[in-house]
């Protein structure tokens, strides 16, 4: 039996993301010189350079996230990025510097960066922000907690730090989904890491495949979140662009240190490398995790496509029972669609990004009816942001299904009528703090079937121990959907050959 190597991992910030910084010695595994190339397809790759398998650059940020000073930095043209990064900062460079590190590291300790210092195997409130979505009660209305949009214009209800609603919105929305997909792409990461300082060569005719559970069962990750079982790497296919297709099957469990729950999880990446140098490519991973919550699985894919330093990915995620046979779609490997019922908490994502996280994202996901999310950002700091709502006539995944059919302001069934309206915020980046602040807010509105109320009527709304009064009568300021149609640029959808 292969002796395990301890790596004395240990969730600390300081320890993953900055290993130079007081850590204990640990063993380094230099690579042996590089294996000729091979051709695969219409490319020329080593076998030795596992990292062929890991999606350099994907990462799942909101571009409205508080901006660390690496990103303020190259913002300002002041200096370039850092590519190391020593704070747990969600922002998309901070995120991008820790995922890059794995390919370069050469301490095995080093190889679980890219994994999020926190698990948690509950959904918990989707999304949830205080300044958006209360309840809201007052003349015969009673709207659940999460329905409704932007009640308060500033993410901390007081007005004092100056950040949207929007941003703190989309931020905690991105975080409810993000940890599942950072979660995916950290193991991905650690495998390559792990395989290039072990020297391991990927499979080189198509069909094959290479085991490499000896090696990453040899590593103690016993103070981590997550433990590995088995990872087999195929090389599938060269697809009809002549490129190929890596295939890394892992299955393992992960940890929730704070509720005491471990659970089972299978993980599949299918990597479609297009060119010699990485910076070109293009894949789906699909994720499950067993059991997730009331005898439910929790299945997620990740379509993502990169090129010339821009980012397209969409994510799904939706809870399914457990005796379901098939949870992706053959033909897009993604989640599949009929799993996007009433009751199955779906949510999905679009985002396209520069270089820098700053781009467009559309989050879609269904409580009463459907609740449509926008924002994009600028490389000059500017900002927008969008709300709304969606009835179910439009297909799933199709252009339309990402933009706001209108603002449902009295969101309760039966009878829920979409007007021709949207709130809409508009945000500037805050260079000395790293917040998108609220330039200009269009968000008031009466929840009744107009966004209109007349003299004496009442509103309170309520979140998290604050409570804000809307008193009649009462005019909507609201944009008009014209407006929003004319000024948001929908993210573009990834197109992925696997076959």
């Amino acid at each position: 039996m292969m002796q395990k190597r301890s790596i004395g991992i240990g969730w600390s910030l300081i320890l993953l993301l900055n290993p130079a910084c007081g850590q204990s010695p640990t063993e380094t595994i230099e690579s042996s010189e590089r294996e000729p190339t091979v051709n695969y397809g219409q490319l020329n790759i080593s076998i030795a350079e596992t990292e062929a398998i890991v999606p350099q650059d994907l990462v799942l940020s909101s571009p409205t996230e508080q901006q660390s000073l690496e990103a303020i930095e190259a913002l300002s043209d002041e200096t370039q990025a850092s590519l190391t990064q020593s704070s747990g900062d969600n922002d998309f460079l901070s995120q991008l510097n820790v995922l890059k590190s794995t390919i370069t590291t050469k301490d095995l300790s080093s190889c679980t960066a890219a994994m999020p210092s926190s698990f948690s195997l509950a959904q918990d409130d989707f999304g949830h922000a205080t300044c958006f979505g209360p309840t809201i009660t007052g003349n015969d209305v009673d709207i659940p907690s999460g329905n409704a949009g932007i009640w308060w214009d500033y993410a901390d209800v007081t007005k004092t730090s100056g950040e949207a609603c929007s941003s703190e919105a989309a931020n905690s929305l991105m975080e409810s989904v993000g940890a599942y997909a950072q979660t995916a792409i950290g193991l991905i990461s650690f495998v390559g890491c792990a395989g290039r300082l072990d020297s391991l060569a990927l499979p080189d005719t198509v069909g094959e495949s290479v085991d490499f559970t000896d090696t990453i069962s040899s590593v103690d990750t016993s103070s981590s979140n997550f433990s590995l079982s088995s990872v087999l790497i195929t090389y599938e296919r060269d697809n009809s662009e002549s490129f190929p297709v890596f295939v890394t099957d892992i299955e393992g469990s992960l940890t929730d240190i704070s509720r005491d729950l471990t659970k089972s999880f299978s993980l599949r990446f299918k990597h479609v490398v297009q060119s010699n140098t990485f910076q070109s490519y293009s894949g789906v991973a699909q994720f499950q995790i067993q059991d997730f919550e009331d005898s439910r699985d929790l299945a997620m894919s990740l379509k993502y496509k990169y090129a010339n330093s821009n980012l397209q990915y969409r994510y799904r995620q939706a809870f399914v029972t457990t005796d379901s046979t098939e949870y992706f779609d053959s033909t897009s490997n993604e989640v599949a669609e009929n799993y996007y019922t009433a009751d199955s908490s779906w949510a999905e994502v679009l985002d396209n990004v520069d270089k820098s996280g700053f781009g467009s994202l559309a989050i879609v996901w269904r409580t009463s009816t459907l609740l449509v999310f926008n924002a994009q950002t600028q490389s000059d700091g500017t900002g927008s942001a969008y709300f709304g709502h969606r009835d179910d006539s439009t297909s799933f995944g199709s252009d339309d299904f990402y933009t706001i059919q209108g603002m449902a302001c009295l969101p309760v069934s039966p009878g829920i009528q979409y007007t021709s309206l949207v709130q809409k915020q508009s945000l500037s980046l805050d260079l000395s703090s790293g917040y998108w602040n609220l330039d200009d807010a269009e968000t008031l509105f009466a929840p009744t079937a107009t966004c209109d109320s007349g003299t004496g009527d009442n509103y309170i709304g309520r979140n998290d121990g604050y409570a804000k009064s809307v008193n009649g009568p009462i005019t909507n300021e609201l944009e008009s959907i014209a407006d929003y149609q004319s000024d948001w640029v929908a993210p573009s959808i990834p197109e992925v050959v696997l076959d």
